[in-house]
């Protein structure tokens, strides 16, 4: 089945009035193709054997129209990036022009970008207008209207970034010939198509898929596991929809367990996605494919299928499809053909996956460590967020320690948060560059300085110059912990000795204190010593006690007793003795002698 079509097509604004064949590919998700043959003579002259002219034609536009009684039925706008000439046989050439949709410029090669707390909406603008400067009409409209906290193109094209969010959100996205859609459009036209009038081909086709599959995410900062079943039905679903689903449950009864290919962030977020799966699974098993002369069936818009019945009379609605594939074919006589694929039009997710890109561990440097919600995580920029002053959202610090327990209820473990400034290495869950984490920290040559001689130095330092260090030197071990001012706990391995030095006050707070010392003691003041007791002091010498001094005084507030067991030997100057209150004995077992040099007195009164 073929029809004659009235067309117009123009190269860089010239008109081409004939051509042998013209094939147009549109897809879904896919960049959109086109092949036009045109004798040489079009644009070269007969002969030549070389592409003239023509290669002016080479990355301009063509525009491609046609329909049944004016050429508007089907507009289809696309850049030519390929110019060829195809000579056989000793005959006259064939000049052939390719190329591709608009959107083809979209893959300026691997790109690297962040976007943070952004609706879906903003960051398919952003992304298209960093990655092309070329200017394609884009109706953007997503369902998925939240802020997204942190989103990374990770080594992708413009055109693979969008084409993995449309995937991964369950957007539409697709070029219909004139405009790129992301979302679904605000109007769509619907064509009525009669087999064996418009439509000579028909294939309708059901299939099983596995539909039943767990999903599940953790948030971090809650420590929670969020889990979501795909639902066992689809809203709206068709009868043939409803046994294909129902079929594949049965088939497919047990689940599988799968994280979720986005970050959520609640409750709502998981059984959103989950329902979104579910319509794509249940999108994909549903299919019909056809032939037909219609040029008005376009991309994305909705077709109508009727069937005449036995009768003779009436039709058998067939149902309404969405058009999610198209290939025309026209000759340069205007005869016109196509094939189409279409889904049930109750689907509102198109059946379309696409992996997403494995991310690497790469170099970051620390921008952030001020975590407002005092969890000790950090904001980094990777090298290639540094240029645009990007950054990722607040990742968490791997540490060889990290827990809580009911004694230790935060902060259990090793806790050592990167610096403003310091180089970590970065990872990702699940290989997700949407999903990093600080795997650790890296020395570079502005602040490397380990590994001397035999590597005996090893040490923990942190930013005011806090230092605890191991010394492994033979025969010089020692284990040092010292702070910028100087004060000092050194463990003399090798001379089994121990130095504590403070540059002011030392103090000790205990409830007791037990000090023991195998030999000797020494305390020595550079100035004044005091000791306070509260209670007793008891002072035990097993042998000589000895005190030096310039001046003692003894205050005593009650009673005093000197027990000597040999002899007590006071030599001075002068005695002074005044029992104030009471009397004065002297007393001796054997003979008392009180002798004065010159004279010796005894007073009474």
């Amino acid at each position: 089945m073929s029809k004659e079509l009235i067309f117009e097509i123009t190269v860089n604004g010239n008109s081409i009035y004939h051509f042998n064949k013209l094939t147009i590919r549109q897809s879904f998700n896919a960049h959109h193709t086109f092949e036009l043959i045109l004798d040489q003579d079009t644009i070269d002259s007969l002969g030549s054997y070389d592409l003239n002219e023509s290669q002016e034609y080479i990355g301009t536009p063509i525009s491609i129209c046609f329909g049944e009684k004016e050429a508007s039925d089907a507009i289809f706008k696309g850049i030519i990036t390929e110019v060829g000439l195809s000579q056989q046989h000793g005959a006259w050439g064939n000049l052939i022009f390719k190329g591709f949709s608009p959107t083809y410029l979209l893959e300026s090669g691997a790109h690297f970008a962040s976007y943070e707390k952004m609706p879906l909406k903003d960051i398919i603008r952003t992304s298209m207008e960093a990655t092309s400067s070329y200017s394609i009409d884009a109706g953007i409209n997503p369902v998925h209207s939240e802020s997204i906290p942190y989103m990374c193109q990770y080594g992708e094209s413009g055109f693979a970034f969008l084409n993995r969010l449309a995937a991964e959100y369950g957007e539409w996205f697709f070029y219909d010939g004139s405009t790129l859609f992301f979302g679904k459009p605000k109007e769509q036209k619907n064509v009525e198509l009669v087999y064996g009038s418009n439509i000579s081909e028909m294939n309708f086709s059901m299939r099983v898929v596995p539909a039943t599959i767990n999903h599940y995410s953790y948030k971090s900062d809650e420590d929670e596991i969020l889990t979501a079943q795909l639902p066992s039905d689809v809203s709206g679903a068709t009868s043939y929809m409803r046994k294909a689903i129902s079929v594949s449950n049965d088939l497919y009864a047990v689940p599988i367990k799968q994280p979720v290919s986005i970050r959520v962030a609640d409750r709502y977020g998981i059984d959103t996605y989950a329902k979104t799966q579910k319509a794509r699974l249940a999108a994909s098993t549903i299919l019909l494919t056809g032939k037909s002369d219609q040029p008005r069936i376009i991309l994305g818009n909705y077709i109508s299928v009727k069937v005449s019945k036995d009768s003779g009379t009436g039709y058998d609605d067939q149902g309404e499809y969405v058009v999610t594939a198209i290939n025309h074919e026209m000759t340069g006589t205007g005869s016109y053909s196509n094939t189409f694929q279409a889904i049930p039009s109750v689907n509102e997710i198109i059946p379309f996956s696409v992996a997403k890109p494995v991310a690497q561990t790469q170099m970051a440097r620390v921008t952030d460590n001020n975590d407002p919600d005092a969890m000790g995580r950090v904001r980094v920029q990777m090298l290639w967020q540094q240029q645009t002053e990007q950054k990722t959202d607040w990742l968490r610090v791997m540490t060889p320690d990290a827990g809580g327990t009911e004694e230790v209820s935060k902060n259990r473990g090793q806790v050592f948060v990167p610096e403003v400034g310091d180089q970590v290495l970065i990872a990702f869950r699940y290989n997700d560059p949407n999903r990093p984490f600080v795997l650790g920290s890296l020395f570079h040559g502005g602040t490397a300085a380990g590994g001397q001689a035999d590597n005996s130095i090893k040490s923990i330092q942190t930013r005011s110059g806090h230092v605890l260090q191991f010394n492994d030197t033979k025969d010089g071990e020692s284990i040092t912990i010292k702070d910028k001012n100087g004060n000092t706990i050194f463990l003399d391995t090798a001379g089994k000795n121990i130095t504590i030095t403070a540059p002011e006050t030392m103090t000790f707070n205990a409830r007791n204190v037990v000090m023991k010392a195998e030999e000797n003691i020494t305390i020595s003041a550079g100035k004044d010593m005091k000791t306070d007791v509260g209670a007793n002091h008891t002072l035990n010498i097993t042998e000589k006690h000895e005190i030096n001094s310039n001046e003692t005084t003894e205050n005593v507030n009650q009673d005093k007793q000197a027990q000597i067991g040999g002899d007590l030997d006071l030599r001075t100057s002068s005695i002074t003795m005044d029992a104030s209150g009471g009397d004065v004995l002297i007393k001796s077992s054997a003979l008392a002698t009180l002798h004065g040099k010159s004279d010796a007195l005894l007073n009474k009164g």
